[in-house]
Protein backbone atom coordinates (compact mmCIF):
# COMPACT_ATOMS: atom_id res chain seq x y z
CA UNK A 1 0.00 0.00 0.00
CA UNK A 2 0.98 3.87 -0.69
CA UNK A 3 0.35 6.56 0.79
CA UNK A 4 1.29 10.41 -0.24
CA UNK A 5 2.21 13.01 2.09
CA UNK A 6 1.95 16.65 0.91
CA UNK A 7 4.22 19.13 2.54
CA UNK A 8 4.11 23.01 0.94
CA UNK A 9 7.29 25.17 1.96
CA UNK A 10 7.66 28.44 1.06
CA UNK A 11 10.49 30.99 0.44
CA UNK A 12 12.97 27.79 -1.05
CA UNK A 13 12.62 28.14 -4.70
CA UNK A 14 14.35 26.89 -6.35
CA UNK A 15 15.85 24.86 -3.51
CA UNK A 16 12.49 23.78 -2.23
CA UNK A 17 9.50 22.73 -4.37
CA UNK A 18 9.31 19.10 -4.20
CA UNK A 19 7.60 17.14 -6.32
CA UNK A 20 6.55 14.24 -3.86
CA UNK A 21 7.43 10.38 -3.95
CA UNK A 22 5.32 7.67 -2.95
CA UNK A 23 7.44 5.11 -0.61
CA UNK A 24 5.68 2.66 1.36
CA UNK A 25 4.52 3.06 4.94
CA UNK A 26 4.30 1.06 7.48
CA UNK A 27 1.04 0.54 9.59
CA UNK A 28 -0.43 -1.43 12.33
CA UNK A 29 -4.22 -0.83 11.98
CA UNK A 30 -5.16 -2.73 14.83
CA UNK A 31 -3.46 -0.95 17.51
CA UNK A 32 -3.39 2.30 15.52
CA UNK A 33 0.67 3.01 14.84
CA UNK A 34 1.09 4.28 12.07
CA UNK A 35 4.61 5.77 10.57
CA UNK A 36 4.79 7.15 7.47
CA UNK A 37 7.72 9.40 5.71
CA UNK A 38 8.49 11.06 2.16
CA UNK A 39 11.58 11.43 0.00
CA UNK A 40 11.90 15.03 -1.06
CA UNK A 41 13.04 15.25 -4.71
CA UNK A 42 14.11 18.93 -5.80
CA UNK A 43 11.97 20.50 -8.38
CA UNK A 44 14.50 23.25 -10.35
CA UNK A 45 13.97 25.86 -12.46
CA UNK A 46 14.01 25.57 -16.41
CA UNK A 47 17.90 24.75 -17.18
CA UNK A 48 19.24 24.21 -14.08
CA UNK A 49 19.40 20.87 -11.71
CA UNK A 50 20.76 19.08 -8.41
CA UNK A 51 23.98 17.05 -10.08
CA UNK A 52 25.94 17.14 -6.63
CA UNK A 53 22.80 15.51 -4.76
CA UNK A 54 23.49 18.36 -1.73
CA UNK A 55 19.92 19.05 -1.10
CA UNK A 56 21.76 22.09 1.09
CA UNK A 57 22.21 23.47 -2.00
CA UNK A 58 19.62 22.13 -4.76
CA UNK A 59 19.61 23.45 -8.10
CA UNK A 60 23.08 24.54 -8.53
CA UNK A 61 24.16 23.71 -11.41
CA UNK A 62 23.57 25.47 -14.85
CA UNK A 63 23.33 22.70 -17.66
CA UNK A 64 23.20 24.97 -20.32
CA UNK A 65 26.69 26.03 -19.54
CA UNK A 66 28.35 23.79 -16.83
CA UNK A 67 31.40 21.97 -18.55
CA UNK A 68 31.12 18.79 -16.13
CA UNK A 69 27.16 18.57 -16.34
CA UNK A 70 26.15 20.00 -20.49
CA UNK A 71 22.60 19.36 -21.05
CA UNK A 72 22.73 16.61 -18.56
CA UNK A 73 23.89 15.77 -15.11
CA UNK A 74 27.23 14.03 -15.75
CA UNK A 75 27.98 14.70 -19.49
CA UNK A 76 31.30 16.39 -19.70
CA UNK A 77 32.37 18.14 -22.75
CA UNK A 78 35.69 17.08 -23.93
CA UNK A 79 38.54 19.45 -22.30
CA UNK A 80 38.49 21.51 -25.52
CA UNK A 81 35.07 22.21 -25.98
CA UNK A 82 32.89 24.61 -23.95
CA UNK A 83 29.25 23.94 -23.07
CA UNK A 84 26.54 26.44 -24.18
CA UNK A 85 23.36 25.85 -24.68
CA UNK A 86 23.47 22.74 -23.22
CA UNK A 87 25.63 20.99 -26.05
CA UNK A 88 29.43 21.45 -25.87
CA UNK A 89 31.02 23.67 -28.76
CA UNK A 90 34.07 25.10 -30.28
CA UNK A 91 34.58 28.24 -28.49
CA UNK A 92 33.89 29.74 -31.81
CA UNK A 93 30.48 28.58 -32.49
CA UNK A 94 28.09 31.07 -32.63
CA UNK A 95 25.24 30.06 -30.30
CA UNK A 96 22.91 32.62 -29.80
CA UNK A 97 21.61 35.23 -32.40
CA UNK A 98 19.76 38.58 -30.64
CA UNK A 99 18.52 41.72 -32.66
CA UNK A 100 17.84 44.69 -31.50
CA UNK A 101 16.19 47.81 -33.31
CA UNK A 102 18.81 48.46 -35.20
CA UNK A 103 21.81 46.29 -34.19
CA UNK A 104 22.46 42.71 -33.82
CA UNK A 105 24.87 40.39 -31.62
CA UNK A 106 26.40 37.28 -31.56
CA UNK A 107 27.12 35.26 -28.14
CA UNK A 108 29.71 32.71 -29.02
CA UNK A 109 30.44 29.21 -26.85
CA UNK A 110 33.45 30.59 -25.22
CA UNK A 111 31.24 33.84 -24.16
CA UNK A 112 32.28 36.06 -25.74
CA UNK A 113 29.93 38.92 -27.62
CA UNK A 114 30.21 40.35 -31.20
CA UNK A 115 27.62 43.05 -32.60
CA UNK A 116 27.33 44.90 -35.56
CA UNK A 117 25.05 47.87 -36.77
CA UNK A 118 23.92 51.26 -35.20
CA UNK A 119 26.24 52.77 -32.56
CA UNK A 120 24.19 56.05 -31.95
CA UNK A 121 24.16 55.16 -28.45
CA UNK A 122 26.92 52.75 -27.77
CA UNK A 123 25.21 49.74 -28.45
CA UNK A 124 27.90 48.24 -29.99
CA UNK A 125 29.87 47.87 -26.67
CA UNK A 126 32.84 49.22 -28.11
CA UNK A 127 33.82 51.78 -25.87
CA UNK A 128 33.01 54.59 -28.38
CA UNK A 129 29.68 55.92 -29.63
CA UNK A 130 29.37 56.95 -33.42
CA UNK A 131 28.88 55.46 -37.18
CA UNK A 132 27.26 52.40 -37.93
CA UNK A 133 29.96 49.18 -37.37
CA UNK A 134 30.75 46.04 -38.79
CA UNK A 135 30.87 42.93 -36.37
CA UNK A 136 33.32 43.76 -33.74
CA UNK A 137 33.69 42.50 -30.35
CA UNK A 138 32.12 43.47 -27.06
CA UNK A 139 34.50 44.88 -24.69
CA UNK A 140 34.82 42.82 -21.06
CA UNK A 141 32.79 40.02 -21.93
CA UNK A 142 34.48 36.70 -21.70
CA UNK A 143 31.95 34.30 -20.00
CA UNK A 144 28.25 35.26 -20.80
CA UNK A 145 26.11 32.65 -21.07
CA UNK A 146 22.53 34.24 -22.22
CA UNK A 147 22.17 37.75 -23.94
CA UNK A 148 19.19 39.78 -24.39
CA UNK A 149 18.70 42.59 -26.93
CA UNK A 150 16.19 45.58 -26.00
CA UNK A 151 15.60 48.21 -28.70
CA UNK A 152 18.72 50.33 -28.61
CA UNK A 153 20.45 48.16 -25.10
CA UNK A 154 21.62 45.04 -24.65
CA UNK A 155 22.51 42.34 -21.54
CA UNK A 156 24.19 39.40 -20.79
CA UNK A 157 23.98 36.82 -18.30
CA UNK A 158 27.45 35.90 -16.99
CA UNK A 159 28.71 32.71 -15.14
CA UNK A 160 29.40 34.21 -12.20
CA UNK A 161 25.13 35.45 -12.03
CA UNK A 162 26.03 39.12 -12.46
CA UNK A 163 24.40 41.22 -15.25
CA UNK A 164 26.20 43.18 -17.81
CA UNK A 165 24.63 45.73 -19.66
CA UNK A 166 25.21 48.72 -22.67
CA UNK A 167 23.82 50.69 -24.53
CA UNK A 168 20.89 53.02 -24.09
CA UNK A 169 20.03 54.27 -20.57
CA UNK A 170 17.71 57.20 -20.12
CA UNK A 171 15.22 55.90 -18.53
CA UNK A 172 18.00 53.82 -16.44
CA UNK A 173 17.58 50.63 -17.86
CA UNK A 174 21.39 49.29 -17.49
CA UNK A 175 20.76 49.45 -13.98
CA UNK A 176 23.59 51.62 -12.60
CA UNK A 177 22.28 53.88 -11.04
CA UNK A 178 22.30 56.29 -13.58
CA UNK A 179 20.79 57.54 -16.89
CA UNK A 180 23.75 57.90 -18.48
CA UNK A 181 24.36 56.15 -21.93
CA UNK A 182 27.22 53.29 -21.39
CA UNK A 183 29.21 52.69 -24.90
CA UNK A 184 30.84 49.23 -22.72
CA UNK A 185 29.39 47.17 -20.63
CA UNK A 186 28.13 48.32 -16.97
CA UNK A 187 27.03 45.56 -13.95
CA UNK A 188 23.78 46.07 -12.95
CA UNK A 189 23.44 46.78 -9.47
CA UNK A 190 22.25 44.61 -6.22
CA UNK A 191 22.05 41.17 -8.91
CA UNK A 192 24.56 38.83 -8.15
CA UNK A 193 22.54 35.75 -8.26
CA UNK A 194 21.04 36.31 -11.87
CA UNK A 195 19.78 32.55 -13.56
CA UNK A 196 17.52 34.54 -16.19
CA UNK A 197 17.99 37.95 -17.82
CA UNK A 198 15.61 39.64 -20.46
CA UNK A 199 16.44 43.19 -21.88
CA UNK A 200 13.13 43.02 -23.67
CA UNK A 201 12.06 46.38 -23.14
CA UNK A 202 12.97 46.75 -19.56
CA UNK A 203 15.88 44.83 -17.77
CA UNK A 204 14.33 42.33 -15.34
CA UNK A 205 16.20 39.48 -13.83
CA UNK A 206 14.87 36.20 -12.28
CA UNK A 207 16.97 35.33 -9.02
CA UNK A 208 17.06 31.84 -7.62
CA UNK A 209 14.07 32.62 -5.41
CA UNK A 210 11.54 32.87 -8.03
CA UNK A 211 11.43 36.40 -8.10
CA UNK A 212 11.62 38.95 -10.72
CA UNK A 213 13.78 42.06 -10.41
CA UNK A 214 13.31 45.19 -13.06
CA UNK A 215 14.49 48.52 -13.92
CA UNK A 216 14.02 51.35 -16.32
CA UNK A 217 10.85 52.98 -17.39
CA UNK A 218 7.88 53.06 -14.87
CA UNK A 219 5.53 54.83 -16.95
CA UNK A 220 1.82 54.12 -15.51
CA UNK A 221 3.40 51.45 -13.37
CA UNK A 222 5.16 49.45 -15.92
CA UNK A 223 7.54 48.16 -13.33
CA UNK A 224 5.05 46.33 -11.27
CA UNK A 225 5.99 47.90 -7.98
CA UNK A 226 2.32 49.07 -7.09
CA UNK A 227 4.19 52.74 -7.52
CA UNK A 228 3.39 55.22 -10.78
CA UNK A 229 6.23 57.71 -10.13
CA UNK A 230 9.62 58.09 -11.65
CA UNK A 231 11.75 55.50 -13.40
CA UNK A 232 14.34 53.32 -11.36
CA UNK A 233 17.56 53.59 -11.99
CA UNK A 234 18.80 50.50 -10.21
CA UNK A 235 16.68 47.04 -10.08
CA UNK A 236 13.46 46.42 -7.54
CA UNK A 237 11.23 43.38 -7.55
CA UNK A 238 7.69 43.17 -8.92
CA UNK A 239 5.18 42.84 -6.02
CA UNK A 240 3.30 39.27 -5.42
CA UNK A 241 5.44 37.36 -8.13
CA UNK A 242 7.40 34.17 -7.03
CA UNK A 243 8.34 31.21 -8.72
CA UNK A 244 8.63 32.50 -12.16
CA UNK A 245 10.81 30.38 -14.92
CA UNK A 246 10.47 32.92 -17.75
CA UNK A 247 10.12 36.82 -18.02
CA UNK A 248 9.57 39.71 -20.68
CA UNK A 249 10.83 43.36 -20.06
CA UNK A 250 7.86 44.42 -21.41
CA UNK A 251 5.33 43.67 -17.94
CA UNK A 252 4.93 40.03 -18.08
CA UNK A 253 6.03 36.65 -16.54
CA UNK A 254 5.08 33.44 -16.19
CA UNK A 255 5.04 30.98 -12.72
CA UNK A 256 5.83 27.86 -12.67
CA UNK A 257 2.18 26.51 -11.92
CA UNK A 258 1.78 27.96 -15.81
CA UNK A 259 -0.23 31.35 -15.00
CA UNK A 260 0.55 34.25 -16.89
CA UNK A 261 0.95 37.19 -15.05
CA UNK A 262 0.67 41.26 -17.02
CA UNK A 263 0.89 44.62 -15.90
CA UNK A 264 1.44 47.87 -16.43
CA UNK A 265 0.61 50.57 -19.61
CA UNK A 266 -2.62 49.45 -20.85
CA UNK A 267 -3.60 51.83 -23.70
CA UNK A 268 -4.30 49.37 -26.12
CA UNK A 269 -5.18 46.29 -24.21
CA UNK A 270 -1.35 45.07 -23.51
CA UNK A 271 -1.57 43.69 -20.36
CA UNK A 272 -4.58 41.59 -21.84
CA UNK A 273 -6.64 41.62 -19.05
CA UNK A 274 -9.91 42.55 -20.76
CA UNK A 275 -9.92 46.27 -20.02
CA UNK A 276 -8.08 49.51 -20.44
CA UNK A 277 -6.69 50.50 -17.54
CA UNK A 278 -3.00 50.79 -16.05
CA UNK A 279 -2.14 48.04 -13.74
CA UNK A 280 1.04 48.96 -11.00
CA UNK A 281 0.77 45.77 -9.81
CA UNK A 282 0.67 41.99 -11.48
CA UNK A 283 -2.54 40.66 -12.90
CA UNK A 284 -3.38 36.78 -13.72
CA UNK A 285 -4.69 37.03 -17.66
CA UNK A 286 -4.01 32.89 -18.48
CA UNK A 287 -3.43 29.81 -17.04
CA UNK A 288 -1.43 26.84 -18.06
CA UNK A 289 0.97 28.68 -19.97
CA UNK A 290 4.86 27.46 -20.99
CA UNK A 291 6.04 30.99 -22.34
CA UNK A 292 5.51 34.47 -23.09
CA UNK A 293 6.53 36.64 -25.89
CA UNK A 294 6.07 40.83 -26.00
CA UNK A 295 7.16 43.57 -28.08
CA UNK A 296 5.90 46.96 -27.63
CA UNK A 297 2.41 46.92 -27.52
CA UNK A 298 1.38 43.25 -28.59
CA UNK A 299 2.15 40.54 -26.02
CA UNK A 300 1.72 36.65 -26.97
CA UNK A 301 2.04 33.40 -25.46
CA UNK A 302 2.46 29.66 -26.22
CA UNK A 303 0.30 27.47 -23.98
CA UNK A 304 0.78 23.52 -22.17
CA UNK A 305 -0.99 22.33 -25.33
CA UNK A 306 1.14 24.89 -28.28
CA UNK A 307 -1.24 26.48 -29.27
CA UNK A 308 -0.78 30.27 -29.42
CA UNK A 309 -2.68 33.46 -27.71
CA UNK A 310 -2.05 36.96 -28.96
CA UNK A 311 -3.48 40.34 -26.79
CA UNK A 312 -3.06 43.58 -27.25
CA UNK A 313 -2.50 46.18 -30.30
CA UNK A 314 -4.34 45.09 -33.70
CA UNK A 315 -5.47 42.22 -31.13
CA UNK A 316 -7.41 44.11 -28.42
CA UNK A 317 -7.30 43.93 -24.03
CA UNK A 318 -9.05 40.00 -24.16
CA UNK A 319 -5.95 37.26 -24.97
CA UNK A 320 -7.23 35.34 -28.27
CA UNK A 321 -6.15 32.03 -29.70
CA UNK A 322 -4.70 31.63 -32.90
CA UNK A 323 -6.38 28.96 -34.90
CA UNK A 324 -4.73 26.69 -36.88
CA UNK A 325 -1.73 26.32 -34.39
CA UNK A 326 -1.60 23.35 -32.10
CA UNK A 327 2.83 22.72 -31.98
CA UNK A 328 3.66 25.57 -31.45
CA UNK A 329 7.72 25.76 -29.76
CA UNK A 330 8.01 29.48 -29.52
CA UNK A 331 6.08 32.75 -30.47
CA UNK A 332 7.19 36.28 -31.45
CA UNK A 333 5.65 39.40 -31.78
CA UNK A 334 6.36 42.21 -34.14
CA UNK A 335 5.38 45.71 -34.33
CA UNK A 336 2.21 44.44 -36.44
CA UNK A 337 2.77 41.15 -37.20
CA UNK A 338 3.91 37.85 -35.43
CA UNK A 339 5.87 34.61 -35.78
CA UNK A 340 5.62 30.93 -34.22
CA UNK A 341 8.45 28.00 -34.64
CA UNK A 342 6.74 25.18 -34.90
CA UNK A 343 7.82 22.00 -33.96
CA UNK A 344 7.62 20.83 -37.52
CA UNK A 345 10.59 22.92 -37.87
CA UNK A 346 8.73 25.55 -39.73
CA UNK A 347 7.65 29.13 -39.38
CA UNK A 348 4.45 30.53 -39.78
CA UNK A 349 3.46 34.00 -39.70
CA UNK A 350 0.36 36.32 -39.33
CA UNK A 351 -0.22 40.17 -39.87
CA UNK A 352 0.41 42.67 -41.60
CA UNK A 353 2.57 41.90 -45.22
CA UNK A 354 3.12 45.12 -46.85
CA UNK A 355 -0.33 46.25 -47.63
CA UNK A 356 -3.27 47.03 -45.29
CA UNK A 357 -2.95 46.09 -41.90
CA UNK A 358 -4.90 43.18 -41.06
CA UNK A 359 -5.63 42.18 -36.90
CA UNK A 360 -3.68 39.83 -35.56
CA UNK A 361 -6.37 37.54 -34.59
CA UNK A 362 -8.20 34.65 -36.03
CA UNK A 363 -9.27 35.01 -39.26
CA UNK A 364 -5.57 36.26 -40.37
CA UNK A 365 -3.88 33.81 -43.01
CA UNK A 366 -0.93 32.08 -41.74
CA UNK A 367 2.13 32.05 -44.41
CA UNK A 368 4.41 29.18 -43.54
CA UNK A 369 8.51 29.29 -44.13
CA UNK A 370 10.36 25.66 -44.16
CA UNK A 371 14.08 25.45 -43.03
CA UNK A 372 16.28 22.70 -43.14
CA UNK A 373 17.25 20.53 -39.93
CA UNK A 374 20.21 21.58 -38.10
CA UNK A 375 19.98 25.62 -39.44
CA UNK A 376 16.42 26.85 -37.48
CA UNK A 377 16.78 26.83 -33.70
CA UNK A 378 14.80 26.41 -30.73
CA UNK A 379 13.86 30.13 -30.53
CA UNK A 380 12.96 33.32 -32.92
CA UNK A 381 12.67 36.81 -32.42
CA UNK A 382 10.69 39.04 -34.67
CA UNK A 383 11.25 42.60 -33.60
CA UNK A 384 10.20 45.45 -35.81
CA UNK A 385 8.02 45.90 -38.36
CA UNK A 386 9.44 43.19 -40.88
CA UNK A 387 6.91 41.81 -43.23
CA UNK A 388 7.40 37.77 -43.75
CA UNK A 389 8.32 38.61 -47.94
CA UNK A 390 11.41 40.56 -46.83
CA UNK A 391 12.68 38.37 -43.99
CA UNK A 392 16.36 36.55 -44.06
CA UNK A 393 17.83 34.30 -41.58
CA UNK A 394 20.90 35.18 -39.53
CA UNK A 395 21.26 32.21 -37.23
CA UNK A 396 23.51 29.40 -36.85
CA UNK A 397 22.22 26.24 -35.14
CA UNK A 398 22.04 25.31 -31.50
CA UNK A 399 20.07 23.87 -29.45
CA UNK A 400 19.68 26.80 -27.32
CA UNK A 401 20.56 29.25 -29.73
CA UNK A 402 17.85 32.08 -31.52
CA UNK A 403 16.66 32.61 -35.22
CA UNK A 404 16.35 35.48 -35.55
CA UNK A 405 14.09 37.16 -38.41
CA UNK A 406 15.77 40.51 -39.55
CA UNK A 407 15.19 42.82 -42.53
CA UNK A 408 17.08 43.27 -45.65
CA UNK A 409 17.72 46.53 -46.56
CA UNK A 410 18.57 47.76 -43.56
CA UNK A 411 22.85 48.73 -42.23
CA UNK A 412 23.02 44.56 -40.52
CA UNK A 413 24.57 43.02 -43.16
Amino acid sequence: MLRYIQMHKKNLWPRGLFALVAIPHLACSRTGLEAESFIEEPFCPAQFADCDQDTAKSCETDLASSHDHCGACGNVCPVDLYCASGECHDGMDIVQVEAAAFATCIRRAAGTVECWGQNDVGQLGRGFAGEPGPLGKVLELEDAVQLSAGGRHLCTRNVSGTIMCWGYNREGQLGDGTTTDRWSPVELSDIYDSVYVTAKGNTCSIRPDGSLWCCGENKLGTLGTGLNIGNQKTPSPVIGLDHIIQATGSNCAVEENGRLWCWGFNQWGEVGDGTHNNRTTPTVILNDMASVSTWGEIGCGVDLSRRVWCWGFLVGPVPLLRDGINDAVKVAPGREHVCALLASREVVCWGRNGGECSALAISRTIQKMSTSKGFLTSSISAPGAITPARLKRQATYDAGARMTLGSSGTKQR
